[in-house]
């Protein structure tokens, strides 16, 4: 009986085998790396997106935050990139001269020109209104003995007989005395505005206010009590001098007045219209935008940061990250002669350069 002898061709060769693993191994290699690229450019492009995110809304705060910078003009001292004033404001005349009356301002991580931080004071106007102190509330007043003798004043405080509660009622106004113990940075201003005094007025210097830059500490429960006020050691970034008389400062050092600046502005106020003197309060904040460097990666890169100046530290709060990867920022005022502000935020070098030519 003749047997045939039966061939199977239904497996894979060792070569066959070897070489479809190779090919698979191609496959897969191909495909990973262009998963990695779409990985990459996704991540390039979300990193983006993100920052484009983080100027926008760090812009939007920074134009509210300018936009409630009006206590700044004359009293907060910032140097623009010339080394003049930023904050001059000339409300009673006009500057008209192309070389001095424009003011540029850079906010710039280091070696790009302009400065590292700023510092402007913005109103709080969330709290309450501004609102009119009058100098009197504070102090005990005795009537003259006789015509040609004065009367007799005696600083109390800010809240003598109440009188600070009368103006800003916690009914109307809760927000103001809204926790137990919270510290209130108030600044209070002259409704008259003045010049150095000496003879000739030189009309091209800004008149300023007379100011006082105080922080109000009081106790909430179980009541209202120990209401003071205490000037904010702020004096290296606000112009606490009186606008017009040397030698007298706003702040509660010891001097021929006393050691209480409060007591000392109310008694330094200038007339208006020859019907006594007036003061106006609002509460305010400090703020400060700077540029930091980050150490997390290898690289020295900067953000924007933001923070507060804390009246109950009296100390500047933990900063806030702004914004990353922009190049700089670039205030403008065409002139002093008007308040507006125009910020541009520069990503780049070439937008940056072009924002800072006057």
């Amino acid at each position: 009986m003749n047997v045939r002898k039966q061939t199977s061709k239904s497996g894979l060769t060792l070569v066959e085998i070897v070489l479809a693993m190779t090919v698979f191994g191609f496959v897969s290699i191909t495909a990973y790396q262009l998963m990695n690229i779409v990985q990459k450019d996704t991540l390039r492009t979300r990193d983006a997106i993100d920052a484009k995110l983080e100027s926008l809304v760090s812009m939007r705060l920074l134009n509210a935050d300018i936009i409630a910078s009006s206590p700044s003009y004359n009293l907060v001292k910032l140097a623009d990139d010339e080394g003049r004033n930023f904050f001059d404001y000339l409300a009673d005349g006009n500057c008209e001269d192309a070389n001095l009356c424009p003011r540029v301002l850079s906010l710039a991580p280091p070696g790009r020109g302009g400065v590292q931080q700023i510092v402007f004071m913005t109103s709080a106007a969330e709290i309450s209104p501004s609102m009119i102190y009058p100098p009197p509330a504070a102090y005990d007043v005795q009537k003259a003995v006789a015509l040609d003798a004065p009367g007799l004043l005696t600083y109390k405080g800010i809240n003598h007989l109440k009188r600070l509660e009368k103006i800003i009622d916690p009914l109307i106004y809760p927000e103001f005395w809204n926790s137990e113990e919270t510290p209130r940075l108030l600044y209070f201003y002259s409704s008259t505005a003045l010049r150095p005094s000496g003879g000739v007025v030189n009309l091209s210097i800004p008149a300023r206010s007379s100011v006082y830059l105080g922080v109000l500490s009081y106790t909430k429960k179980p009541i209202l009590s120990d209401v003071a006020i205490a000037a904010a050691p702020l004096s290296a970034y606000v112009d606490v001098s009186h606008p017009s008389q040397s030698g007298i400062t706003m702040t509660d050092t010891v001097d021929s007045w006393g050691v209480n600046g409060f007591d000392r502005f109310l008694r330094t106020l200038p007339p208006v219209g020859g019907l006594g003197a007036t003061a106006f309060f609002r509460p305010v904040r400090m703020l400060r935008y700077s540029f930091i460097a980050e150490t997390s990666t290898a690289e020295t890169t900067y953000s924007l940061y933001r923070d507060e100046w804390n009246p109950k530290t009296k100390a500047w709060g933990k900063p806030s990250m702004m914004g990353r990867e922009i190049y700089g920022i670039v205030f403008k005022r065409k002139t002093i002669s008007s308040p507006i502000i125009d910020t541009f935020i520069a990503e780049n070098k070439t937008v940056y350069d072009n924002a800072r030519k006057p």
